[in-house]
């Protein structure tokens, strides 16, 4: 439910807000866009975080469970919080392949990899629109 409910760690279905932060909160201000741009972006709002994301992340794709639903971090196998500095050469700060093999590979939560992959996407599709 804290994953459902909660409006700080979780999707917020429930949570009611009016003050203008709440109110502009994916748009920036709603009053420089016009109403189907406002309405596009809504859709693909609700299309991410309340049906991609629950999707994704309680199928457990690329082990989501192991980590929190939103987060910007970056994890390691255990959902720990990533120890750079255990893949480093600490004297020229380049990468050290065999200890990054023997350590984990870098794992982020499951709303920021859906955040890139789209943006991407985005980026790739406005591209293909000029030809």
């Amino acid at each position: 439910m804290q994953q459902i409910g909660s409006g700080l760690n979780g999707l917020g279905i429930g949570s009611f807000g009016l003050d203008w932060s709440t109110v502009a909160s994916f748009l920036t201000s709603p009053l420089a866009f016009p109403w189907f741009a406002i309405v596009n972006m809504l859709i693909g709002f609700i299309l991410v975080i309340y049906v991609m994301l629950p999707i994704a992340y309680w199928t457990d794709i690329y082990d989501a469970k192991r980590f929190p639903l939103f987060s910007s971090e970056t994890f390691d196998y255990s959902g720990q919080v990533y120890n750079v500095s255990r893949i480093l050469n600490q004297k020229t700060f380049n990468l050290d392949v065999g200890a990054y093999n023997s350590y984990s590979r870098v794992y982020v939560s499951v709303l920021f990899a859906l955040n890139y992959g789209l943006s991407f996407a985005g980026v790739v599709a406005s591209l293909s629109l000029f030809y």
